[in-house]
Formats: C-alpha cells, structure tokens, sequence
C-alpha cells in the first residue's frame, strides 16, 4: 500500500514538474517574441512583413498558454467585454473604416493587459530567468541605434530641424521603441544595479532628443529619471542629483531637435496659447467632445463607431486625424463603457502592481504613473504596441525593485 502510494506520489511529481517546465517554455518564449517587436519594428518600412510574423508568434505563444493552462474566469470575462466592446462599435461605424488597425487596438490592450495581469508573480520569476535574455536584446537594440547614426537616410528635415529617425524612418515609429528599451533596462537595474545599463540608456535618451515628438521626449525624460531612481536608490541623494541633472541637461537641450520643435510649433501662431503649445490638440478635442455630446443616450453609452472622431477633425479641420488622446479616442469610439472599462483594466493593474508588498514607493509609482498618463493624454497609448506593452514591464520592475531591495 505504502509503495503504491509512493509511486503515485512520483507520477503527480513528475505531472507537476512537467506542467511547470512547459508553463515557463511558452512564458520565456512569449518574452522573447515581445522584446523583439523594438528590434523588428526599426526595419518595419523595409520589411512590413515583420512585424506581422512577429503578431502571429505572439498569437501562437498565447494559443499555447491558453491551450495547455486555460484562462482564469474573471480574466476570460474581461478578454470577452474587451472584444465585445469593439464589435458593439462596428455597429456604429461608417465603412470603409479611416484605419485599418483601429479595431484591433482596444482587444489586444484588453487580452495583454489581463494576460500579465493574472499571471504577474509567473511573470516576475520569468523574467528573472530571462533576464540575461532581456539584457542582450536591449544592447542589440542600442547598435543597431548607433550603427544607424552613420546613414543619411537616418535624418529627416521636418519643424524646421534635423529630426534623427534611424531606420524606422519616421518619428512615432522610433520613440516608441526607445521608450520600451529605456523600459527594460529600468527592469535590469531593478534586478542588478549596473552602471553599464546606465550607459546604455544613452541610446534611447539620445533618440528622445533628436526624434522631435515632444511627447516622447517628455516620457522619456521621465523614463531617464525612474531609472536613476531605481540605480541610485535613496530619495535624498535622488533629489540632490536631480539638480545636477537640470544644470547639465538644460544645455544639451536647448541644443536639441526637440527645442527646435518646441520653438516651431510655439511660434505658428495658429491658435491660442495653449492650441499652439499643443500643436492644436486642444482645439479639435474642443470639438470632438462637443459632438460627441450631441449624440443620442445610446451614442453616448457605446460611442459613435471607429470613424466618428475623424469624420468630425475632418469637417472642421481639414484632418482625418484620431484623437491623440486616449480618453476622448475611447470615448467617441466605444462610449463611457468602453472609458470607463479601459480605465477600469489600468486601476486593475496598479491595484494587483501593489498588493502584496511589505513597502511601496510614491516615486516609482508617480513616474510610472506620469509615463502612462502624459502619453494617454497628449498622445494615444493603447495604440501604441511598444507604448502597451511598457506598462506590465513597469509594474514587474516594480515588485522586483521593492522585492529586491
């Protein structure tokens, strides 16, 4: 009976290691796969391809995971109001849609969100392993940056400056694959303070300079920051160096694209202060919510369709442009029950970010915080698949860094 039931004991042993070597396989795979959209994104205008390769990897990954682990409820649930939400707005849309990806964008930041967001302790030791994984991804990012400083076609003249684009070939391709790097080496000093990563991060820093989106060099200073915070680890050493930082930095600023930008776009004189401070965000979102608010009690609730917002920067402004703004993006989209779930899915992470944790640090969650909320508000985030994915990234720095020291 006794070596029955030891025998039995091995088999469930046996059972229960297999299902976690498998379970950390498909994790590390996944990892993998997302660290190289920055790397395949870079060479997107030379290989469109790529990037869709990369998206059905990613789909196979989860398939995987999905197939051998199963979901957890309440996350099917919110993959399933996420996916609804989106369909519910085809009803409301006028086609032939503007953009043929606008559809994708709300599902795929719903499924990565709660994907992470259920397996976040999995994860955290995940990454630990693949940390050396993470690392040398990163630095093949950073010399494939500087090896395209050499290459005219690296530059671009645009706002009346020199703007640096690498081989991306344009702006809002590089900097978010910037922002997710400078992302992971936060993630690597939370695990290893290294001065090496520092040095590294450079790179994105410099591509936040001389890109000219004013939006990204604001998170990617932030970003800079957070990662100072993270090395240096003490509050009021912080906040001394951070002094330093203005002295040195102001100058190599007001040498930048950036600036060249800034002085640009302050001096059109297009619209009021702060239209012109915005680049005349302002004012169409003026009239983006104001018809909005015209719309009928179920325009409202579930939105206008995929279209609306363009149709309306359109009429008035000769612009078949988005919002560049999450909040009023979603809400003219997918109504208040998209807004509110959207932000809904964002508290739930910060939420399960922290929960757990002996301390918290006010610094790393107001930059994480700042990073998300800037970039949603002057930008779009959830439109951005480098820009989503650097979220989850932040919150598993998180409990590393405060689990660590």
């Amino acid at each position: 009976m006794s070596n029955n039931f030891d025998n039995s004991k091995n088999i469930c042993t046996s059972i229960s290691r297999k299902s976690c070597s498998e379970n950390n396989f498909i994790l590390k795979a996944l990892l993998v796969v997302i660290c190289l959209f920055p790397i395949a994104t870079l060479f997107q205008g030379y290989f469109g391809f790529i990037n869709i390769f990369l998206v059905f990897l990613l789909i196979g990954c989860f398939w995987l995971y999905f197939l051998n682990f199963g979901f957890k409820k309440k996350e099917l649930l919110i993959d399933m109001i996420g996916i609804l939400i989106s369909f519910i707005s085809l009803f409301f849309t006028d086609f032939p849609l503007y953009n043929k990806n606008i559809f994708f964008y709300f599902p795929i930041f719903v499924i990565l969100f709660s994907f992470f967001l259920f397996r976040l302790e999995n994860l955290v030791l995940t990454f630990k392993k693949c940390s050396h994984i993470i690392s040398g991804l990163c630095f093949l990012w950073c010399v494939i940056i500087i090896i395209s400083m050499l290459f005219p076609s690296s530059y671009l003249l645009e706002w009346n400056s020199i703007s640096f684009v690498s081989f991306a070939g344009g702006t809002f391709r590089l900097t978010p694959t910037a922002l997710f790097e400078i992302t992971c080496l936060v993630y690597l000093v939370s695990q290893k303070r290294s001065i090496v990563y520092i040095l590294m991060s450079f790179v994105p820093l410099f591509c936040f300079l001389f890109a000219g989106s004013r939006t990204y060099f604001v998170i990617g200073a932030m970003s800079e920051l957070l990662l100072l915070y993270v090395y240096i680890h003490n509050n009021k050493k912080f906040i001394l160096i951070l002094f330093a930082l203005a002295i040195i930095g102001i100058p190599i600023f007001l040498s930048s694209s950036i600036y060249q930008k800034f002085l640009f776009t302050s001096g059109t004189g297009l619209y009021d202060f702060l239209g012109t401070f915005t680049n005349g965000r302002t004012v169409f979102w003026e009239y983006d919510l104001k018809e909005f608010f015209k719309l009928d009690l179920i325009g409202l609730i579930f939105g206008n369709g995929y279209n609306f917002v363009y149709d309306v920067n359109s009429i008035y402004f000769n612009a078949l442009i988005w919002a560049h703004n999450d909040f009023i993006q979603i809400l003219t989209t997918h109504g208040f029950v998209g807004l509110f779930f959207y932000l809904y899915v964002i508290y739930l992470f910060f939420k399960k970010g922290t929960i757990g944790l002996k301390k918290q640090s006010f610094f790393f969650l107001f930059f994480v915080f700042f990073i998300w909320f800037f970039n949603a508000f002057f930008n779009m985030f959830y439109t951005y698949f480098c820009s989503v994915l650097c979220f989850p990234f932040y919150i598993i720095s998180y409990r590393t860094y405060l689990i660590k020291y």
